[in-house]
């Protein structure tokens, strides 16, 4: 191809970079799916030596960002709701860092509420096992509730991890590649966050 044929193919691209990168960033706007929200009970999910245990609530999805999810929120708030995290850190400088947070060196708390922020396939994994379960009802009217509850705060921490978001989920890449972040308001240690992110041992 010629450098006029090259100028020319880099010119079509522009427009259609800008539309998709657009169209995810009004994606990670638009914050929680009302539609996609679903009561929960003993579902769990592990990232790495991270163990989550939403006993009872309710969990909602974000809006889909390039055909994935990126985001959901665990509302324990409801009678008898639950949501616990455990963590038991492999070696024994990770074990004095979180001695040094949470007072032990191995965590067990309880938590309200969970804002759940993603690039992996932590919405994959969620989805399926409510759907291999047979608990994929969706109840709207909680789902509308909890959006206007908690999409500001959705959205802020989407708009704080949104560069990477957009280069993990426009970039195509693995879900293994992925991040996963947690921000819990815990029983007796208040608002904390959890992070897994595979690269940052690169």
């Amino acid at each position: 191809m010629g450098a006029i044929g090259i100028l020319a193919a880099l010119a079509a691209s522009v427009p259609a970079l800008a539309c998709t990168v657009a169209a995810a960033r009004d994606a990670l706007a638009a914050g929680l799916d009302p539609k996609q929200c679903y009561r929960v009970r003993d579902l769990h999910l592990s990232r790495e030596d991270l163990r989550f245990y939403f006993t009872d609530g309710y969990l909602i999805f974000g809006q889909p960002v390039s055909g994935r999810r990126a985001a959901a929120v665990f509302s324990a708030e409801s009678e008898g709701g639950d949501g616990e995290v455990l963590l038991f850190p492999p070696n024994v400088s990770e074990r004095r860092s979180l001695a040094l947070f949470a007072g032990a060196p191995n965590l067990s708390e309880h938590f309200r509420s969970a804002v759940l922020i993603f690039s992996d396939d932590t919405g994959e994994i969620l989805l399926r096992r409510l759907r291999e379960r047979g608990e994929l009802q969706p109840n709207p009217e909680i789902g509308l509730l909890l959006s206007q509850q908690w999409n500001p705060v959705v959205r802020n921490f989407l708009e704080s991890f949104a560069v990477r978001l957009l280069a993990d989920l426009l970039g195509r890449r693995s879900a293994a590649e992925g991040f996963f972040y947690a921000a819990l308001a815990g029983h007796k240690l208040g608002n904390f966050d959890c992070v897994y992110d595979p690269r940052a041992r690169e």
